[in-house]
């Protein structure tokens, strides 16, 4: 079986490390990959951040008789590559560019969900930069409040202000980043009402009808400890959590997650893949703060280590609209706990690439995910290996000090890990309790040595 794997970050190399742990033995591409897919799989030099890529990425899936492409990221779904992808016959986990409508179009996404009686926070869709500063600047207006671009925006389209002073200084720093666009007439933001609460993640796969949820996580997005500095596409998480009761999950399934599938049906636009629901949990009930197209990043680090069923047998099951089929998907008991190292420019801007080194010191066990790297030298051919060759074995030894195979003593050329992004790796300890994951992590975190790194100290620590 061949499975492309779309993407370059954290959550599509534990994508691709879950495929490579299926009991059959599959042969993985990964486009355009990373340091840490390139080990795994047969990294592509094929993007997929314009809708012209997209497409010539769709033809070489079909032209390679791919048996199954799961789509990572948002940006390519929003180009419509699961539309290309199955005109053209290939099985895909993702949804359409119209389903996937639900996250690239915050103001479509709240009033869907009023349509629908999604429950959620009160809201106000503002066009242009004039009327939306006059609307920050009037006295009826309430603050705090969630100030969120209309589009895409990499994690970079959403503040919490307190005054119309931070609004404006928000507009401004959205449109120096790409956020919002510069011309004012074309600026559409969407004011929401500031809920407080306990934030949690709901991701579920799909079929379009059928809804199988995925074990409740948290992940952080201010940059540094105590939930202060800037809002991040995401610097933590772990699972489970203690704030989410059986009782509560099923709530949660039932009022939102069937609710916007349902709806979605309804509309003409079933969605097929991974919806995922970022809720506050307030004193009136869970309420959706956003909805999403595909994993989470980086919940998906932490999430995919405890899912049991074969990735693959999902995706495929989804691409056929019967979900059923896989029966019911099975999770481990364990815990884990990720934890983001990033530039230390993150999230704001672009570090000079640094070796990374100290990946051969993390204890067995302990996984990391790549994002931000590059992999040089032998380490860049190894996911050329033919596929015989990749044994089992190699999944356990690639976070230890041990190869997973051997080469032609010829052959051993120096090879390397360059950091060349943001969010440069994820660290996901694992164990039968939240602590034990947790010390786990943080033990070695340190092991690993990125010059100017920054992570925070204090995930999962609200748990304990």
């Amino acid at each position: 079986m061949k499975v492309l794997v779309v993407g370059s970050g954290a959550r599509e190399h534990a994508i691709v490390w879950k495929l490579a742990t299926s009991p059959d033995l599959l042969d993985v591409y990964c486009a355009p990959g990373n340091g840490g897919t390139a080990v795994l799989a047969q990294n592509l030099a094929m993007g997929s951040a314009t809708e012209a890529e997209c497409d010539l990425l769709a033809g070489w899936a079909f032209n390679n008789n791919i048996d199954l492409v799961i789509i990572g990221p948002e940006v390519p779904l929003r180009h419509g590559m699961a539309d290309s992808l199955m005109m053209l016959g290939v099985p895909v986990m993702g949804p359409t560019q119209a389903a996937a409508r639900i996250e690239w179009s915050k103001a479509w996404a709240r009033d869907f969900m009023k349509r629908h009686g999604i429950p959620s926070p009160t809201y106000e869709v503002v066009e242009g930069l004039e009327t939306a500063l006059a609307k920050l600047r009037s006295p009826d207006t309430k603050y705090p409040l969630v100030l969120k671009a209309d589009n895409l925006a990499a994690g970079k389209g959403a503040a919490v202000v307190n005054d119309a002073n931070e609004a404006e200084d928000a507009i401004t720093r959205m449109q120096e980043m790409g956020a919002l666009p510069t011309e004012a007439s074309a600026v559409k933001v969407v004011l929401e009402e500031f809920l407080r609460g306990f934030e949690v993640s709901a991701l579920a796969f799909t079929d379009g009808s059928r809804v199988a949820m995925m074990p409740p996580t948290c992940d952080y997005s201010r940059l540094f400890d105590g939930d202060q500095g800037p809002l991040t596409g995401g610097i933590g998480s772990y699972t489970p959590t203690s704030h989410v009761t059986p009782e509560l999950w099923a709530q949660v399934e039932r009022d939102i997650l069937d609710k916007a599938v349902e709806a979605m049906a309804s509309e003409g636009v079933p969605f097929k893949g991974v919806l995922y629901a970022g809720l506050m949990l307030t004193d009136e009930g869970p309420k959706a703060l956003e909805f999403n197209c595909r994993f989470g990043d980086p919940e998906a680090q932490v999430i995919l280590p405890r899912l049991q069923t074969p990735l693959e047998e999902i995706g495929l099951a989804i691409a056929d609209g019967d979900l059923s089929r896989v029966g019911k998907i099975q999770w481990s008991d364990e815990a884990a706990v990720g934890v983001v190292m990033a530039s230390g420019s993150y999230p704001f801007g672009k570090a000079p690439p640094v070796p990374v080194t100290g990946l051969g010191d993390v204890e067995e066990g302990v996984l990391v995910f790549h994002a931000g790297t590059e992999a040089k030298g032998m380490l860049s051919l190894q996911g050329a290996i033919p596929p015989p060759a990749r044994q089992r074995s190699i999944i356990g030894s690639l976070f230890s000090r041990e190869p997973a195979f051997s080469m032609p003593e010829d052959m051993r050329l120096e090879g390397e890990i360059v950091a060349n992004g943001g969010r440069i790796l994820t660290v996901v300890g694992r164990g039968p309790t939240l602590a034990a994951a947790r010390d786990a992590a943080y033990r070695n975190v340190p092991r690993i040595n990125i010059p100017g790194a920054q992570y925070r100290t204090d995930i999962a620590l609200r748990e304990l």
